[in-house]
């Protein structure tokens, strides 16, 4: 599934991470929290069928929880949802 291009995670303190990723310029994404994993969504806009060859950054700040940051990316493609990568940090 092409719905997550290249990511990445950087930090200036051990409180804040800032995630950076590109997706597909005709998806969307958001972000859900379910206990202390917080979850990236991505999904094509309304209308779309084919993931574009064209990619975005984009960037979001997280706070940790209790020092750890668990994310993971969510990406669903014609009913196809696929939960990775997971990323981990201060476990």
């Amino acid at each position: 599934m092409a719905l997550l291009g290249h990511y990445g995670v950087s930090s200036d303190d051990s409180l804040t991470f800032e995630v950076a990723f590109g997706i597909p310029n005709n998806c969307n994404y958001n972000i859900t929290t379910a206990g202390k994993v917080s979850t990236i969504n991505i999904q094509l806009n309304s209308g779309q069928t084919v993931p574009s060859t064209t990619f975005t950054m984009n960037y979001e700040d997280f706070v940790t929880t209790n020092g750890c940051l668990n994310l993971q990316f969510k990406q669903t493609q014609g009913g196809v949802v696929v939960t990775k990568p997971k990323i981990d940090i201060g476990q």
